[in-house]
């Protein structure tokens, strides 16, 4: 449906679903599931899991942790649920609607896992094009021409950015220990530390 998610009546004993794949594995800290528009369709009911695994789990399968119990909706209406403990870092949330959907949108809102942060970040600059991976350098304080020869050897594994710290520095600069810090928290997140 064009302004949110409606499936067809069920006649059936079951219930619909939708499973989503986060971008970011992470922890989740808050749901937000909204009805709005959907006044004499909403969903009546639903109920929220979620899956440490890294690939998406069957919906019967037992990959999947309670988050949100089953919880009754207002029709046309924003509902904004807390989730209290977070069993690890989630790959994927699954939406149950009983008996079946009419919702707006949904936002699961919570904070990526630091090592899933650090490998989309290398992904994102391994799939730069080439000027514009050395324009985010310059821009974070690298010299142009260490910037124009670091593009040349980009790589989107872990550990790169200490590759490139031992190979094109030396020691106790503290221009370089500042654009080291820039690339850090571009590639690997605010809180990346470097030795």
């Amino acid at each position: 449906m064009g302004e949110g998610w409606e499936t067809r009546r069920r006649r059936d004993p079951g219930n619909d679903y939708v499973v989503f794949h986060l971008a970011l594995a992470g922890h989740v800290r808050q749901l937000i599931v909204d009805a709005a528009h959907f006044r004499y369709n909403a969903s009546a009911e639903i109920a929220v899991f979620g899956s440490v695994l890294e690939s998406v789990p069957s919906v019967e399968a037992e990959g999947w942790i309670p988050l949100l119990r089953r919880t009754r909706l207002l029709p046309d209406t924003r509902h904004i649920f807390p989730i209290a403990h977070s069993p690890g870092a989630l790959y994927s949330i699954r939406l149950d609607a009983f008996p079946d959907g009419g919702l707006s949108r949904v936002r699961v809102l919570g904070t990526p896992d630091p090592a899933a942060r650090r490998r989309a970040g290398y992904r994102w600059f391994s799939t730069l094009p080439a000027t514009q991976a050395q324009r985010c350098l310059v821009d974070a304080g690298v010299p142009p021409d260490i910037a124009a020869e670091v593009c040349d050897h980009r790589s989107a594994e872990e550990g790169w950015l200490a590759t490139f710290r031992d190979r094109f520095t030396g020691k106790g600069s503290l221009g370089e220990a500042s654009y080291f810090r820039a690339l850090a928290a571009m590639l690997e997140g605010p809180s990346a530390q470097l030795e």
